[in-house]
């Protein structure tokens, strides 16, 4: 599995969504699910 190491700062949030909106759409999640992780991510 992929594996992506970030500092917790914001400045770093979009390069995480970036990463998993990038595996799910790999994996065939729809937009709806993706946008809802995103949300749970902010």
């Amino acid at each position: 599995m992929p594996e992506l190491k970030l500092k917790a700062v914001n400045d770093n949030l979009s390069k995480a969504t970036d990463f998993i909106n990038e595996i799910l759409e790999e994996n065939g999640c729809s937009m709806n699910a993706q946008m809802q992780i995103d949300i749970a991510l902010m």
